[in-house]
């Protein structure tokens, strides 16, 4: 038990007002706690001198003097309680008319709510509709041969196999164990995979970036502009990867035109190129994308030489092979091997290509500048408000027609709001006239 509770129990544990599970406890901590035991002490000697202290007689009148202070302070009570119900009866007044008030607000809000939540959902059923029509014609419309310019990004994963670096063995059967050893041994300086010299493939302290980059520009001159990128890609040594031409209207000597072209160039050049590409038309869209490939490189250009490494060995296996069993085994894994050579390589070929030329996506779009020429009107237009003019009749119809819906739809509830509120409100205007 803590001191504080102590205290707090000690005026009861005095005049053995305590349990006595609680009492034993106090007298537990009393024999534990000296700072307790001496409060306590000094308690009990008060009490013990408050005891010897001699009965004193009552002052001469003190009875009647008591009498008449407490017949005063009931007159007072008396008056207290007449003005306290006068209020009590006035604030009850106020506050029936504030309940009157009150009630008549809230089931005014509650039918608001209900009328209102009931035309929402049914006009936002509606628009729904109407917008889900609409996006459909619209995508209808959209002309077939025009497709947006799509990002490429290579990735490439490839298996990765491990080999100790001291030794490995390798079981063909339970009587033939062939070990291998020298994993650091070097097997030609001049052998060559796929074309690729095995000397040239090492670490590379400079980092591999495949860059791309998508431009969509708006230009006046199809022809003169798509030349225009031709010449500067020629410049630098690049070429176009591919490209494609759309015409906005079946005749193509007045239509306008739209088109992609993808670009490749050398990466040192990138920049530069995109910056003078920015400047043939006005862009309204553009991306740069870096990926950057460089510890993918290495580890695999490491993967490819532990693989050589391990090839060389299935080699000297099998020529120590001595029955068909073991050298069919011994030929399975060296062609598995050869073949995540093949495929390492084949990757590491690719990543050249991909770091060593940038690919730029261009699409440019044909305008009619504004500020040259005065636009015809167009033939359409006395159609096209003909139509806007049959659209908003459509609505307003389409609107009294939900509205007559929403309030028959909600008949039944009024009618049970009418039922249950008409005899409250009666009620609580009598109450308010009494």
């Amino acid at each position: 038990m803590r001191c504080t509770e102590m205290k707090e129990l000690i005026a009861l544990y005095i005049d053995d007002l305590l349990d006595g599970h609680i009492k034993n406890m106090l007298d537990k901590h009393l024999e534990e706690c000296s700072e307790c035991r001496d409060e306590y002490e000094i308690l009990m000697n008060q009490i013990n001198l408050c005891k010897q202290l001699p009965m004193i007689d009552l002052p001469e009148g003190f009875e009647d003097e008591l009498h008449k202070g407490l017949l005063r302070v009931k007159e007072e009570n008396k008056n207290l309680n007449h003005e306290s119900n006068v209020e009590v009866l006035r604030l009850k007044k106020k506050n029936k008319k504030r309940n009157w008030k009150l009630f008549t607000s809230i089931a005014a809000m509650f039918i608001i709510l209900i009328v209102g939540s009931a035309m929402i959902g049914h006009m936002k059923t509606g628009s729904e509709e109407e917008m889900s029509k609409e996006m459909i014609t619209e995508e209808s419309k959209i002309y077939a041969g025009q497709q947006p310019v799509a990002k490429q990004r290579m990735m490439a994963s490839e298996p990765k196999l491990k080999i100790e670096d001291n030794n490995a063995e390798l079981s063909m059967n339970d009587s033939t164990t062939f070990t291998l050893e020298g994993a650091s041994e070097n097997f030609g300086n001049n052998a060559t995979v796929n074309g690729i010299n095995e000397r040239g493939i090492k670490k590379s302290s400079e980092r591999k970036v495949i860059k791309n980059a998508f431009v969509y520009l708006d230009i006046e001159n199809y022809d003169e502009k798509f030349n225009e990128i031709v010449k500067i890609i020629e410049v630098v040594g690049g070429y176009i990867e591919n490209s494609n031409t759309n015409y906005k209207d079946y005749n193509a000597e007045k239509s306008l035109v739209n088109g992609n072209i993808t670009i490749r160039i050398p990466e040192k050049h990138f920049i530069h190129i995109l910056e003078k590409i920015k400047k043939i038309g006005i862009v309204t869209n553009l991306g740069i994308d870096g990926n950057d490939i460089t510890q993918q490189y290495r580890d695999t250009v490491n993967e490819i030489e532990n693989l050589k490494i391990q090839e060389k060995r299935l080699r000297e296996i099998m020529n120590k092979a001595k029955s068909v069993k073991d050298v069919l085994e011994v030929e399975r894994e060296f062609t598995r091997v050869r073949g995540q050579i093949n495929q390492m390589t084949g990757n590491i070929k690719r990543w050249d290509d991909l770091t060593s030329l940038s690919t730029i996506e261009i699409s440019l779009n044909e305008i009619i500048p504004k500020d040259k020429k005065i636009g015809p009107v167009n033939s359409n237009t006395i159609d096209q408000a003909k139509k806007a003019f049959i659209k908003t009749i459509n609505h307003i119809m389409e609107f009294v027609e939900k509205s007559f819906i929403v309030f028959v739809s909600i008949l039944p509830i009024v009618f049970i709001i009418g039922v249950i509120g008409i005899p409250v409100i009666w009620y609580i205007i009598k109450r308010t006239k009494k």
